[in-house]
């Protein structure tokens, strides 16, 4: 009985196990294909670079980083302005 109800257990374990397995290759597949989409962008960065230059890509997005930040001011700005207008 004692030898039966380990036998369960180790299976019962193995089934776990398995489980994991098959979620990891789930979450394997799923990260190559978002390496595949970032390898892509990385080329197109690299095209750009090319044609427009090194120092006018980085004005360029220290230009949007900027604006970025003006925006989520502003729109926590907005939200105030909601807030105590109601």
């Amino acid at each position: 009985m004692e030898l039966k109800n380990k036998n369960q257990k180790l299976s019962d374990q193995n089934i776990d196990l398995e489980n994991r397995v098959d979620r990891l290759r789930e979450e394997i597949s799923v990260i190559k294909k978002e390496n595949v989409a970032l390898l892509n962008v990385a080329y197109d960065m690299d095209r750009v670079v090319a044609i427009l230059g090194e120092d006018k890509v980085k004005e360029s997005i220290e230009v949007a980083k900027h604006l970025e930040q003006v925006n989520v001011k502003q729109k926590g700005k907005k939200r105030r302005i909601d807030r105590d207008g109601r």
